[in-house]
């Protein structure tokens, strides 16, 4: 009997220290520490990763947007992963979860509580980062589109309108970085940037025109919008591995105009590799 409470207590404990590690959160609850820098007010920054399951990514691909991002996996940050695709029978929008870095021990609690429980604080913030990189890399994994998947439609416009007004929208965050990757290729019952099969130059004041009209503005809530991957091939295409420069262009000027006006501030649009520094 008493070998059997020594095992279950053996569980529970190794129960209770993966929770810990899970969150800093449940970190600072476990010991007993305060929890005022858990309100949304204390983020520096909230960043969004929004993946489009309709254009497919190399593993090089993603491990370049994996190594942008994971600057960002520090104190006062949360970062939120999501995938959106077309709306099918055997399709839907993922999310692979919201991670929360909260803050440091401050020197006046570092002051106020024992050093055991300092060190224990530390190292259970330190893995709740590790935590957040698996996170992070697993809706990379998990959230992008297969060479096999057949995926007939590209639901962008929608789609931001959806994950801007339901959650961009009410971050108060200091500041907001949304990273998307897509080709920015909208091929939908609205909207089709496509004719003939072969990618159109768009008249962007008639389109835009259009998209106002149907509604489809989104609400960034001053974001700064980076883009992976505008104007990319489709991953089945016998064409050519690289667009026109005009198209490319154009493209990419239909969107500085969209975010724009959809209260985005957009950031290396035509640096089509992400090859541009970001500010962390």
């Amino acid at each position: 009997m008493r070998r059997n409470r020594i095992i279950i207590g053996l569980i529970f404990m190794l129960m209770s220290i993966t929770f810990a590690s899970a969150s800093p959160e449940s970190c600072r609850e476990s010991l007993g520490v305060d929890t005022k820098y858990f309100k949304n007010d204390f983020y520096n920054t909230e960043v969004y990763l929004l993946i489009d399951k309709s254009t497919y990514f190399s593993q090089k691909d993603k491990k370049t947007v994996l190594e942008k991002i994971t600057p960002f996996i520090k104190q006062n940050t949360k970062i939120n992963v999501y995938s959106f695709t077309e709306y099918g029978k055997n399709s839907k929008n993922e999310n692979f979860g919201s991670f929360y870095i909260y803050s440091d021990l401050t020197s006046s609690e570092e002051d106020d509580i024992s050093r055991s429980k300092v060190n224990k604080l530390k190292h259970c913030l330190k893995e709740a980062k590790a935590f957040a990189y698996e996170g992070i890399k697993n809706g990379l994994e998990k959230g992008t589109r297969k060479k096999e998947d057949n995926v007939l439609k590209s639901e962008i416009l929608r789609n931001l309108k959806i994950y801007s007004k339901n959650n961009i929208r009410y971050s108060k965050a200091k500041r907001k970085v949304v990273i998307l990757m897509s080709d920015m290729l909208e091929n939908s019952k609205h909207i089709s940037f496509y004719k003939n099969g072969i990618v159109k130059l768009l008249d962007i004041n008639k389109e835009l025109a259009f998209v106002k009209k149907q509604n489809l503005l989104s609400a960034f809530n001053d974001s700064e919008v980076y883009v992976y991957g505008l104007g990319s091939i489709e991953v089945n295409s016998s064409k050519e591995d690289s667009r026109d420069s005009d198209i490319l262009d154009n493209l990419a000027d239909f969107w500085d105009e969209y975010f724009v006006s959809s209260g985005a501030k957009p950031r290396g649009l035509r640096s089509y590799n992400m090859d541009y520094s970001l500010e962390y």
